[in-house]
This record gives structure tokens, C-alpha cells and sequence, in this order.
């Protein structure tokens, strides 16, 4: 299954938001254990990059 990060879920990761961080590290393990894939946008990268 492919996914599509939006924005938000990444910034959720990355910067261990209460209450959000749970689930999208639920998400990011899926991706890393090779069960789902994901793609995200361009711009979705430089605003994580601006974040």
C-alpha cells in the first residue's frame, strides 16, 4: 500500500508533537518495517526543511 505524507503527519514525527507523535510514529515504523510505502510532495520537504 502506498501512502501520502501530508505535511503535518511529518512534522508531527519530527518534532514529537504531543499528541500526534504516537501516530505518526506508528506510520514512519511501517514505513521502515517495509509494510506500507510512502511518498510526499516537494513542498511537503521544504517545509519540513523550514521547520
Amino acid at each position: 500500500m502506498n501512502v501520502f505524507l501530508d505535511t503535518n503527519v511529518v512534522i508531527d514525527f519530527m518534532g514529537e508533537r504531543e499528541g500526534f507523535f504516537e501516530d505518526a510514529a506508528v506510520i514512519f515504523a511501517m514505513i521502515e518495517d517495509k509494510r506500507i510505502t510512502a511518498s510526499a510532495s516537494a513542498l511537503t520537504i521544504v517545509n519540513c526543511a523550514i521547520y
